[in-house]
């Protein structure tokens, strides 16, 4: 479940710039850690619609949440989701091959406003790290 949901860190960050999306995760902060929680309640979906068909999604960045030290912990497709619908800026990340230290990630993002590219780094890490890179630097032109 690690690669499927955005770090603590980034979900704050997220909270931060008015990520409004209902989440089926959350973290809330306890004295010493960040706890990780899914949603309780059993959630079905239809594959075709997408459609919701039973349980509940929360915006956990809302509302009563905020005195509990909650925030929602979004999936990585949810934040590229949210970028690209809510503010024009999509996300890539490309194999650019390999070299001596193994595998090189590069991550783009692009003004869908223009169709230029904003930045464009190469990482030499893996391919959530360079992602990781990509949600933060597109989290740093929004907060300008």
């Amino acid at each position: 479940m690690k690669n499927l949901f955005v770090s603590y860190d980034i979900a704050k960050l997220l909270k931060d710039i008015q990520f409004d999306v209902s989440c089926i995760a959350r973290y809330t902060k306890d004295s010493e850690q960040n706890i990780f929680y899914l949603s309780a309640s059993e959630l079905s979906f239809d594959l075709v619609s997408s459609k919701l068909l039973y349980g509940k999604l929360l915006n956990y960045n809302a509302g009563f949440y905020d005195e509990e030290g909650t925030i929602s912990a979004p999936l990585y497709q949810q934040v590229i989701d949210w970028f690209r619908d809510k503010h024009n800026i999509e996300i890539l990340i490309c194999d650019e091959g390999e070299n001596e230290l193994g595998v090189e990630y590069s991550y783009y993002l692009n003004s869908l406003n223009n169709h230029k590219t904003i930045k464009t780094e190469i990482c030499e890490d893996n391919y959530y790290e360079a992602l990781d890179k990509a949600i933060k630097e597109t989290i740093k032109l929004k907060q300008q």
